[in-house]
C-alpha cells in the first residue's frame, strides 16, 4: 500500500500539532531531505542546514525548547 503525499503531510501536521515526540514527527521525513535557512544560528538556533530525520528532529527539539522558555 502506498501512501499519498497528501496523507503524509496531513499526518505530519497532526503529529506536530498534537505535541507528539519529535522522533515521531521526524519519522515522516526522508533521510535524503536537505534544507537550509540562511541566517545567524547564534541568534536563531533553529535555522541553518538540516539533513534527514536527525535534522528534522533537531529542528523540532529546538522549537519546542523555545516554546517552553516563554
Amino acid at each position: 500500500m502506498t501512501t499519498s503525499p497528501r496523507a503524509v503531510i496531513e499526518e505530519f501536521f497532526r503529529r506536530a500539532g498534537s505535541g507528539e515526540p519529535v522522533d515521531r514527527i521526524a519519522e515522516l521525513v526522508s533521510e535524503q531531505v536537505d534544507w537550509f535557512v540562511a541566517g545567524d544560528t547564534s541568534l536563531v538556533p533553529w535555522i541553518g542546514r538540516k539533513v534527514g530525520k536527525t535534522g528534522a528532529a533537531e529542528f523540532f527539539r529546538s522549537k519546542l525548547h523555545l516554546k517552553h522558555l516563554k
